[in-house]
């Protein structure tokens, strides 16, 4: 009974170190904010239609993870691909 009691104890503890945690980047200045304009591309459209439409980004980065991730940057946002779709548009706002 008591080998039982020290097991679970044992189990237990291990079980509360696992707590899962994320890490929060702080990022100086105020914190982007999504955009969603005529100036900006919008959610869905695919890099053909970006790229048509706004021409080509100042640099391309990705594909990261699963599923793909990419970023391009233009001049005062980045876009967010999720393989060929856009996930979002970012503002800069220190600039």
């Amino acid at each position: 009974m008591i080998a039982q009691l020290i097991r679970f104890c044992i189990v237990s503890s291990f079980i509360c170190l696992t707590v899962v945690q994320a890490d929060v980047l702080k990022m100086p200045g105020e914190a982007p904010h999504i955009i969603s304009d005529d100036n900006s591309p919008v959610r869905g459209m695919t890099k053909n239609q970006v790229e048509s439409k706004f021409g080509a980004p100042n640099s391309k980065i990705g594909p990261v993870g699963e599923p793909a991730i990419y970023r391009w940057d233009y001049a005062r946002y980045s876009v967010f691909f999720e393989n060929n779709y856009v996930l979002h548009s970012v503002v800069f706002t220190d600039k």
